[in-house]
């Protein structure tokens, strides 16, 4: 019998205000680092596809990613 992995459910709302207020501190202070936006951009798919990641809708990933801006 395989390893019984745990069902990935969509982040709430509260969830994800807390891990983009944390991702927008990160991504401020990569920028006063002088990090280019090729750095950031990859920080993020990093944080959005780790095998432990949560999984967010479209609209939550648009604003994620709009933080290497």
């Amino acid at each position: 019998m395989g390893v019984m992995k745990e069902i990935p459910v969509l982040m709430t709302d509260k969830d994800f205000d807390l891990e983009y207020n944390t991702l927008k501190i990160k991504m401020e202070d990569e920028k006063q680092k002088g990090h280019d936006w090729g750095m950031r951009i990859s920080y993020l798919i990093g944080w959005t596809t780790g095998e432990t990641a949560p999984i967010h809708t479209p609209e939550q990933l648009g604003k994620i990613f709009a933080l290497a801006d």
